[in-house]
């Protein structure tokens, strides 16, 4: 007798997603985004080192002007974020 490796298809609701736990870094920027930034400000070779550490600012810097920007479109009573909220984010 033939058995199918398939399950039958479940009834009912489907589960909902799993979010991913987010790690201490949140996210960082592409290597190569990073690394034309310092060429653009003049840097004719750039290191490795140099890429991570900028990543690292940025992405710091980046993070604390968004979180001011989500606080700044809540206590106005919006769910989304605008440009005038980064930009007020990025005043203070």
């Amino acid at each position: 007798m033939f058995v199918s490796k398939r399950s039958k298809k479940a009834k009912g609701k489907p589960k909902a997603a799993v979010k991913p736990k987010a790690s201490k870094k949140e996210t960082t920027f592409a290597g190569a985004r990073v690394e034309r930034v310092l060429r653009n400000a003049g840097a004719i070779r750039v290191s490795s080192g140099a890429i991570k550490a900028l990543d690292s600012v940025l992405t710091d810097r980046g993070m604390a002007i968004a979180k001011r920007a989500v606080q700044i479109a809540q206590n106005a009573g919006r769910k989304t974020v605008s440009a005038n909220d980064v930009g007020i984010a990025t005043q203070t």
